[in-house]
């Protein structure tokens, strides 16, 4: 996995809360540490689930941080160099993976 610079977020939603969606997500996924220049610090990324199951190489599309929003103050990630909006995206549908992966809580 290829990292530039990271920056953690959460998702704006008010469905749950990012505490509960990042363990969540962690229970269903392997997480990996990258260093995010935005936050000074690593944080938790993953590849997305669905590129196992659709046995493919992952691209840049299929990179989460598993961290958005808690200290970003940007327009754009700068570990994988997306919009946030984007970033948040792709960790919202992680979220919504998991849960019903996990019983649909």
């Amino acid at each position: 996995m290829t990292a530039h610079n990271s920056y953690p977020s959460e998702p704006d939603s008010g469905s749950f809360t990012a505490a509960e969606s990042r363990e969540e997500a962690t229970m269903a996924i392997d997480a990996h540490l990258a260093y995010c220049a935005g936050c000074d610090r690593k944080v938790r990324v993953i590849v997305n689930p669905r590129v196992a199951e659709e046995r493919r190489e992952p691209g840049p599309q299929d990179l989460i941080c598993l961290e958005h929003g808690v200290q970003c103050t940007g327009d754009l990630c700068p570990l994988f160099d997306v919009p946030s909006q984007e970033m948040k995206e792709r960790y919202k549908d992680l979220i919504e993976r998991a849960r019903e992966r996990l019983g649909g809580e």
